[in-house]
């Protein structure tokens, strides 16, 4: 097949499958990609207000999107995803206590831990404390080594500003859904994760 926009002769597995699937696109993958990035760039606000939208009228859509994700690629950070979107749509509801100390949402946040990746909607609800313990027991169990749960840690904006400081590298990475090593790893090298610059504080 020949691409309309590059004009290269490609193999038929090149061009992506219209909605309906009937049909090969006429723009290679790669041209694609390349027109899909530039126009999230000239239009970034408008695209995330028009998404956050359809998220937030259409959460039982979200949620079978977010469990069919995770079921061709269960990751931790789809697990995360996925978490959230049953909340949203009412397949799991956080409950206003820890299940673990009693303690109430009001005074400290309650958060659903994982004692299992691979049973997503299996969760343990628990106030941050108690789940950073849960968090060290599994990961004992696993044989890996606990976070360094001491350390705060601050999002840095472009510019060199402290946007927030968080507690710990867990608190941190959980409001960027991503895995805690995944971030420690990026800030410690100086790299930006979800986005977003990270420095220890101590």
């Amino acid at each position: 097949m020949i691409c309309r926009k590059c004009g290269k002769d490609l193999p038929e597995s090149e061009f992506n499958w219209r909605k309906k699937g009937v049909s090969r696109q006429d723009v290679c993958r790669s041209c694609f990609s390349a027109y899909n990035h530039k126009r999230y760039a000239a239009n970034k606000e408008t695209i995330k207000k028009s998404v956050a939208a359809y998220r937030s009228a259409n959460p039982e859509n979200v949620f079978k999107t977010r469990l069919s994700t995770f079921e061709k690629n269960p990751t931790k950070y789809n697990v995360h995803k996925l978490t959230d979107a049953a909340i949203a749509a009412g397949v799991l509801k956080r409950p206003d206590k820890c299940s673990i100390c009693g303690i109430s949402g009001s005074i400290r946040r309650i958060e659903a831990h994982h004692d299992d990746y691979t049973k997503p909607l299996d969760v343990i609800w628990a106030c941050t404390p108690c789940h950073r313990k849960l968090d060290g027991e599994r990961r004992e169990r696993e044989g890996l080594k606990a976070f360094p749960r001491s350390v705060r840690i601050a999002k840095i904006s472009d510019d060199g500003s402290i946007i927030e400081i968080f507690d710990s590298i867990k608190e941190a990475a959980d409001s960027v859904g991503r895995a805690p090593n995944t971030l420690c790893v990026d800030s410690l090298n100086g790299k930006k994760c979800a986005g977003f610059k990270w420095k220890r504080l101590q």
